[in-house]
């Protein structure tokens, strides 16, 4: 019986890790229902001096509005614990050059303060791990 119980209990685990990411869409508009609690979301990450946010789509500057690049809606503040940002940046948040990529991120959403640089967001996602995504969110055959 004990047997059984380790086993269920493994494969429960392993399943929520390869669970696929929750869209940040989802999470944005019910931030109630997601407030404090685990998240596996994939977005895109930008990583430059003193930001560290993930949006829900990769814009572009030719074929957005002026200041559309990264407008301040569907998109989400990425907080860790040792202010290190895009996997590999040798100088996050503080480089001369903007890291940009699609990710998967993994930790606690919260909202109902402000967080990041000058408070200018509403929500965020402690992060236990920001890993590079195969693919573009929402790709076919990616995450």
């Amino acid at each position: 019986m004990r047997f059984l119980i380790v086993t269920t209990m493994m494969l429960s685990a392993c399943g929520v890790a390869n669970a696929p990411p929750t869209p940040l869409a989802e999470v944005l508009s019910d931030s109630a229902r997601f407030n404090d609690k685990p998240v596996r979301v994939c977005g895109y990450l930008r990583d430059a001096v003193e930001t560290c946010a993930l949006w829900e789509h990769q814009g572009t500057p030719a074929s957005d509005p002026p200041g559309a690049f990264f407008p301040p809606e569907g998109r989400i503040w990425i907080s860790t614990p040792d202010e290190s940002c895009a996997p590999g940046n040798p100088l996050p948040m503080a480089g001369e050059t903007t890291i940009t990529m699609w990710v998967i991120v993994s930790g606690t959403y919260q909202t109902g303060d402000h967080y990041g640089h000058l408070g200018a967001f509403t929500q965020q996602i402690a992060a236990t791990s920001i890993e590079p995504a195969a693919y573009k969110c929402g790709a076919e055959g990616g995450t």
